[in-house]
Parts: C-alpha cells; sequence; structure tokens
C-alpha cells in the first residue's frame, strides 16, 4: 500500500499545483474592473417638446438593450427622473447604476432646433461616474418616429463598436475557453483572438469622454467551434500560467491584407513616393493630414478703433465741455471655458487723446487724457441648440472699473474720476446662415450703485449712474481665426451736492463715448 501510495504522490502534487495555478486570480487593473461590462440600463430619454420623440424611442432602445446578447439588461424603476446635466453629475449616474446593478449606462437627449433635430447619446461606465463615448446627432431633417429609431439604433451601435475589446472570456477549463462571441459577430473556426487587459483610460481634458487606451496583451486563443452568440477555443499563448482567466478581454485580429506587391521579373513594385510622377500626387512639401482640433479652452480679442468722447461739467461759474471726434482705442477681450455652460469673462480698455480746454482763463491750453477700463466676470451660457457655437444667450455678473484722468489745469476744469462697481450683463449671440460664416450679437451692461471718487472733490456727496451697450459682429476665417466688429455706446454721470473742494465746485459730469473697434479674435 505504502508503495502505491508513494507512486502516487508525486502526481497528486504536480496535478494539484497546475490547478491551483490555472485558478489563481492574476492581476487586474482598475481600468479593466471599470470596463467588464455584464449588465447595462438605459435612463429615460428626454426632448424639448414633452416626450412626443424621447418616450417611443426610449421604448425602442429598451427592446435593443434586451435582444442584445452581448450583455444583460435591467430596467430602472418606473417613474425614474433624469438630470438635464448628467454628464455633469457623476453622483446621480453611480446612484443610477448601483439601484441597477448594472456596470454601464445610457442616455440620450434629442431636442428640436430651428435647423433640424439634434441629439446627444452618452454611454457611462466605471466607479467614476463619467462618461465613456458619445455619439451626436446633428441637424436632422427627418422627423418620422420610425426614421429616428434607426438613427438611434446606429449612435447605439456606434457605441459599441468604439469599445476598446469586443468581447470578454466567460469561462477557462484547463486550455478550454468560453467566449462571449460567435459567428453572428463574424468570427469563424481558425480564428486568433488576442486576449488583453485594459491598463489605462485616456479621456479628453474638457468633456471626459475616452480617447484611446493603453492595452496588454496577455496571451492568444484560438477557435475551434462557434455558435450563433458563443464561441469555444483554446489558449494558444499566455504570459504566464493562469493570466488568462474568465472577464479577460477580447480583441479579434482585423489586419488589412495586400496583395503580393512582386512584378513577374522577381522585383518589388515601388510605392507611388518613388516614381517619376510622384510630383504630380504630392507636390511640393508634401506633409501628412492632420484634423484640427476643436477650440476646447476660450478665446482672446485683441480690437483697436477709434471713439466720439464728449465730456460736460457743469461748474458753479458755468458749463464746460470738451469733445474729440477722434479718440484711438485699443482693448483686450478674453473667455476661459470652464464647462460648455459656465466660462469667465474679461476685459481690458485703453484710449489716450488731447482735448482743448474749455475754461476760460485756465492753462495749459490742451488737457491730455486718458480713459481705461477693467472688467473681470462669471457667465451662464443658455445655448439654444446643441452646438456651443450656435445661438445662445448669455447672463453675467463680476466687477468692473472706469477710470477718467485729465492734465490738472489752473483754474481746475475737469477731475480725475474713478468708477467701479458690480456689474450684470446680458448678451445675445446667433449665427446668420450655414452658407455665411458669421454671427451678430447684441450686450447690455448694467451697473448696480456704482461707486465713484475724485482727485479733487466737486461736491461734499454724489450719485453716479452707468449705461453700457453695444453691437457686434464675428466672421469666421478659419477654425480657430475670426474677425470681430464692435461698436459701442458708453455714459457715464454723476451728480453732486454741497460745497467742493477749494473753489471747485459742480452739480453734475457726463461723459458720453461711442466707439467702433474691429480687431483679430483667436480660439484656442
Amino acid at each position: 500500500m505504502k508503495k502505491y501510495l508513494g507512486v502516487l504522490l508525486p502526481f497528486v502534487v504536480l496535478f494539484s499545483l497546475q490547478t491551483r495555478a490555472q485558478s489563481n486570480s492574476a492581476f487586474v487593473s482598475a481600468a479593466d474592473q471599470d470596463l467588464t461590462i455584464k449588465t447595462v440600463t438605459a435612463v429615460p430619454f428626454t426632448d424639448n417638446i414633452k416626450g412626443i420623440y424621447a418616450n417611443p424611442l426610449y421604448k425602442k432602445f429598451q427592446e435593443l438593450l434586451t435582444n442584445d446578447k452581448s450583455w444583460s439588461y435591467e430596467a430602472l424603476p418606473d417613474k425614474t427622473v433624469t438630470p438635464l446635466d448628467l454628464d455633469e453629475n457623476p453622483n446621480a449616474v453611480k446612484g443610477f447604476l448601483n439601484s441597477a446593478k448594472a456596470q454601464g449606462l445610457f442616455s440620450f437627449r434629442i431636442t428640436k432646433g430651428p435647423k433640424g433635430l439634434n441629439g446627444k447619446m452618452y454611454f457611462f461606465v466605471g466607479s467614476s461616474g463619467m462618461p465613456l463615448l458619445q455619439e451626436e446627432l446633428s441637424d436632422y431633417q427627418g422627423f418620422e418616429i420610425a426614421d429616428l429609431e434607426k438613427q438611434v439604433q446606429r449612435m447605439y451601435e456606434k457605441i459599441k463598436s468604439r469599445l476598446p475589446y469586443r468581447g470578454m472570456i466567460l469561462s477557462r477549463r484547463g486550455q478550454e475557453v468560453t467566449i462571449n462571441l460567435g459567428f453572428k459577430n463574424g468570427l469563424k473556426n481558425n480564428d486568433e483572438i488576442s486576449v488583453i487587459q485594459i491598463l489605462k483610460v485616456n479621456r479628453h481634458p474638457k468633456l471626459k469622454f475616452m480617447i484611446s487606451t493603453e492595452k496588454e496583451i496577455l496571451g492568444k486563443i484560438k477557435v475551434y467551434k462557434t455558435d450563433e452568440y458563443l464561441s469555444f477555443a483554446y489558449v494558444t499563448y499566455e504570459k504566464e500560467p493562469g493570466t488568462v482567466q474568465p472577464t479577460a478581454k477580447l480583441l479579434p485580429q482585423e489586419f488589412i491584407q495586400y496583395a503580393e506587391p512582386v512584378v513577374q521579373n522577381g522585383q518589388v513594385i515601388p510605392g507611388l513616393e518613388n516614381r517619376k510622377d510622384r510630383d504630380l500626387s504630392y507636390g511640393d512639401n508634401p506633409r501628412e493630414w492632420l484634423p484640427q482640433q476643436a477650440p476646447q479652452y476660450g478665446r482672446i480679442a485683441i480690437l483697436a478703433g477709434l471713439g466720439n468722447y464728449s465730456i460736460s461739467t457743469n461748474l458753479s461759474s458755468g458749463s464746460i465741455d470738451a469733445s474729440t471726434p477722434m479718440a484711438p482705442e485699443i482693448a483686450v477681450k478674453g473667455e476661459l471655458w470652464i464647462s460648455s455652460e459656465w466660462n469667465i469673462l474679461y476685459n481690458i480698455r485703453q484710449s489716450v487723446f488731447s482735448v482743448s480746454n474749455p475754461l476760460a482763463g485756465s492753462t495749459p491750453g490742451k488737457l491730455n487724457m486718458s480713459l481705461s477700463s477693467y472688467g473681470v466676470m462669471g457667465a451662464y451660457n443658455f445655448l439654444m441648440s446643441e452646438d456651443f457655437f450656435g445661438p445662445k444667450i448669455q447672463l453675467s455678473a463680476g466687477y468692473a472699473t472706469y477710470n477718467s484722468h485729465s492734465d490738472q489745469s489752473t483754474p481746475l476744469a475737469f477731475t480725475n474720476m474713478n468708477y467701479g462697481g458690480l456689474v450684470f450683463g446680458l448678451l445675445g449671440q446667433f449665427p446668420l446662415t450655414t452658407e455665411v460664416p458669421m454671427d451678430l450679437g447684441a450686450q447690455f451692461n448694467m451697473f448696480m450703485s456704482p461707486s465713484m471718487s475724485e482727485s479733487t472733490a466737486s461736491g461734499d456727496s454724489s450719485k453716479s449712474s452707468i449705461n453700457q451697450f453695444g453691437f457686434f459682429g464675428v466672421y469666421h476665417l478659419k477654425s480657430r481665426f475670426k474677425i470681430r466688429g464692435e461698436i459701442n455706446f458708453e455714459y457715464y454721470s454723476s451728480d453732486f451736492s454741497g460745497a467742493g473742494s477749494g473753489t471747485h465746485t459742480s452739480t453734475n459730469t457726463t461723459q458720453k463715448m461711442t466707439s467702433i473697434m474691429g480687431g483679430i479674435e483667436y480660439l484656442f
């Protein structure tokens, strides 16, 4: 008996070690775990026309998910409400995923605009609650439900095709594995499939959806039997014993095949770059074509122009006025896009000119003047379509200053005046047509109880008011460069009461500025 045990013991130990090696769990990255999708769900679709499109499209989409063999579908509870900002609300996404016990979540919003129907479909995956993929429907002219169902199915299939893998290993026994792909997925016997692990998901810096992934090849399998949505294969290669495990991702080899580049005399057919007529195709200084990325972070505009400026002061001795029709101006304006809705605005403007001294007996006869204004504001955009660069209404609030400085004459004609205060803004902008790449807009700023200080007090107390409004046009030269033109109207008024400093006492001072400016705008 002991003799037989001594013979069998090495085989038992060897078998147990091999089984243990195959059953040990290999290291799985956090990114790979997030992308292990077995169950999906979908929040109710939304639209801007009381569910006329959203409700029937949502029912059709539920049928689509139910019939898909790639994963199982778990419906959310009835009367689930979908937030409009779901793509920017990761906590809500995680709540929906936990409620359905799912690893993937679809959402879709369709809006009816002046050019047609627009829609965005998002696919959320992972513990972060951020969107993994998105597909868009832009200015679609069809309005029939049946046509829109096809568009929704097309967007769904495009999202699936952009996933960084095509299937998963369901189980393993020895060298044999079962996978969730079949001949309905284009698989056939003797196909070789790479087994991969996803190490990292690279996301868009602003919009957060996936732009690429970093993968590691764990091994390869070869298919020997296929069913509709199921296949059987055996492991032909793996980095270490037991590396290929259930939930490992699959990536079929989809290489491009070419005919043999050999002519009858045995020479290799030359490429286009080596032929004598290469210049007809390549031209001078050929370079690889690369698509230009759309602006993502903001814009800056540099403007210059002329203004018609006038100032009027009611002194105790009488009224004095000064003006110039040619006041040169420069301005810098910018926006920083925190998101598609929230922006930070800033502007700087300077003007330097001279006017005749209107006060009789006062010297010097010419007064040099400088105007400057600065402002920083936060803004919220109400987008009228899915396009960020489409029609919109913008509400803003912040702090702005206006400074008017003049040479100090003897006797004193004009004081240095500094305005500042909380400002609220309203802006509207819309594109003309698709044929004319131009936007038109208007803006209005209202100051709330602005403060005013002077170098020499014109009275004991003062009350000021400021009005600013203007119109602008933007012509699109390229995706990042635009020509901008503006016409602006400004009015500053201060009423004084009581006695001023020294001999300078006035009851009212007003300043008016009408300016026309133009320049270049760069989007980055």
